[in-house]
């Protein structure tokens, strides 16, 4: 009687010893927001799609959700008036990739690497490993 108890608990704290890592993890995401698509949380948009996965394999798995900084700093980037080269750019990342953004003004080009977000005629992307 004892043993099959033992093993549970021991299966059981083996588990929480396994999911530690990436839940402290996510301490570091504070004054961030997560694109996770649920009810509550901001909508997935194109993350699933540049990903490479189903908006339900998106919303069921946290490994793959986008964090991104609430930057507050945005306004700082300008609008791209001045040299023209872009008007928006920013970082998301989940626990493998690192995910750049970049909005160029209409009628532009983005720089070599980047690739069109599904739906916009301004937005890219370029996916690099984290790590």
């Amino acid at each position: 009687m004892r043993r099959p108890l033992l093993m549970v608990l021991a299966g059981i704290l083996g588990a929480l010893i396994a999911a530690y890592p990436a839940s402290a993890d996510r301490d570091v995401f504070n004054n961030w927001h997560v694109h996770n698509g649920l009810p509550g949380g901001k909508p997935a948009a194109f993350f699933p799609t540049i990903l490479g996965v189903t908006l339900g394999g998106y919303q069921v798995d946290p490994a793959v959700w986008a964090y991104c900084p609430n930057a507050t700093d945005k306004a700082l980037l300008g609008d791209g008036i001045v040299d023209g080269s872009k008007s928006t750019a920013g970082v998301c990342m989940n626990e493998g990739t690192v995910i750049h953004l970049l909005s160029v003004r209409a009628g532009q080009s983005p720089p070599d690497g980047w690739s069109s977000i599904p739906g916009s005629s301004t937005g890219y992307y370029m996916l690099t490993a984290r790590g």
